[in-house]
């Protein structure tokens, strides 16, 4: 079953998935593809919608860039829950 926050579904994904999305997408702006790794921070312990944000890219991008970085991934908290930090679970 998909938690509902508000109207909307959101789906519940591991740190893996998370930082690969993030990834994938912030190499697809132009001067991105440099980017590296996207880093993420969980927010709440609790709850399934909003519980993460973007943390860190690395390289670091100039200001311009990381500002559309973060633009470009906006919507991705609103759309998927980091689920629990299980060892070995991140299948």
């Amino acid at each position: 079953m998909t938690p509902r926050y508000g109207s909307k579904p959101i789906s519940i994904r591991t740190r893996a998935w998370l930082e690969a999305e993030c990834l994938k997408l912030a190499r697809q702006i132009s001067g991105g593809s440099q980017i590296e790794c996207v880093m993420i921070r969980r927010l709440h312990t609790k709850g399934v919608a909003s519980n993460w944000t973007i943390a860190d890219t690395i390289p670091q991008p100039w200001s311009a860039l990381s500002d559309e970085i973060r633009a470009t991934l906006a919507h991705l908290p609103d759309t998927y829950a980091l689920g629990d930090d299980v060892l070995g679970d991140e299948s």
